[in-house]
């Protein structure tokens, strides 16, 4: 359903491919009749996101502006995919480079506090299961076990609530906008290095894109306190990116 992932401080959140355009004219979708299964919601948001379109992109590179309102920090992002490889770079004044990275097989991390680490167990399987499973349209690739948990209230939208269980980690909750379908919160334990941290995403400003409806804005809320927002300025797919990237820097050598 998503290409990129966006990582708000060391954290893997779902976001999509994103260009700073116009929104595209869309059609006014049709309000759904009432879907009785997890099955069904899920699938039926999946063709509504575009989500099988995403077979068509091997690489995406995007840029964001990320802000901490709480601490009063804006920064800069900027993330790139390719053949289940990320990397990501955060710039936030004040506290310097975030950088993570996946090379189809390890991972690793580095920034002012930590310095530069591997990462593994939970972490690492959170990293290589996103990847792996960024291009999947059909749930169940990626999930043991969906469970519909009603209608909920997400904002001004009535939503579906589905519970999800992956094959490794923890499981998660995702809200479907019962108009549109598409994706508007997610619920769940990202792993960084301080630990498990609950996360709440809100995702909004969709707009039309490569056959895809994608977010254009999301907003996380960590361990219940910390606000991150992120908007999405630019994204080019299917462009050649810099391969070296993905690959764990080398140790600066110490003074």
């Amino acid at each position: 359903m998503k290409i990129l992932m966006s990582i708000a401080l060391g954290l893997a959140v779902l976001c999509g491919p994103v260009m700073a355009q116009k929104p595209a004219a869309t059609k006014k979708p049709a309000v759904t009749a009432a879907l009785k299964t997890a099955d069904a919601v899920l699938t039926a948001s999946a063709k509504a996101m575009g989500s099988a379109a995403s077979d068509k992109v091997t690489t995406s590179v995007a840029k964001a502006k990320m802000s901490i309102p709480a601490n009063g920090l804006n920064g800069e992002m900027e993330m790139m995919v390719s053949k289940e490889r990320f990397f990501m770079k955060q710039t936030l004044p004040g506290i310097g480079d975030i950088l993570m990275g996946f090379d189809g097989k390890n991972g690793w991390a580095k920034d002012p506090i930590n310095g530069l680490r591997d990462l593994e167990g939970a972490e690492l399987a959170q990293a290589k299961d996103e990847v792996k499973n960024q291009k999947t349209s059909d749930w169940k690739q990626r999930y043991k076990k969906a469970e519909l948990l009603g209608v909920r209230k997400v904002g001004v939208a009535q939503a579906y609530a589905v519970r999800l269980t992956p094959k490794t980690g923890a499981a998660q909750t995702h809200y479907f906008d019962t108009k549109t379908l598409f994706l508007v919160r997610t619920d769940m334990v990202a792993v960084g290095p301080t630990g498990k941290i609950p996360t709440e995403t809100y995702l909004s400003d969709y707009r039309l894109l490569d056959g895809m409806q994608i977010p254009f804005k999301t907003r996380s809320i960590v361990s219940g306190i910390q606000e991150v927002i992120i908007t999405y300025t630019d994204v080019k797919n299917n462009v050649p990116v810099d391969e070296t990237l993905f690959n764990k820097p080398k140790a600066e050598p110490k003074k």
